[in-house]
């Protein structure tokens, strides 16, 4: 049913570019070593290197991984409406 996904509404994707993103991080103060990670994580990120699919939780636990949606759904609490939001 369409609007009733509890993320239906999306999440925007922001273009930031790795450089720009190191220096905005610099600049809130991250360690180095800690803001290098990240710009790292981000660079293999765009490049697809994390997208794909593994069994490793449910080989693991006997239980399938959740989707994003379910987490969400479960723990509603954690993901308030904009509306409510401090």
């Amino acid at each position: 049913m369409p609007g009733t996904s509890p993320i239906s509404s999306g999440v925007p994707y922001v273009d930031v570019p790795p450089d720009a993103w190191s220096e905005q991080l610099a600049a809130a103060g991250l360690e180095p070593h800690l803001k290098e990670h990240l710009v790292s994580l981000a660079r293999l990120h765009r490049q697809n290197l994390f997208d794909r699919l593994t069994r490793t939780v449910e080989s693991m636990t006997g239980t399938p991984a959740q989707t994003v949606e379910e987490f969400v759904v479960q723990r509603r609490d954690l993901f308030p409406a904009p509306s409510q939001r401090k």
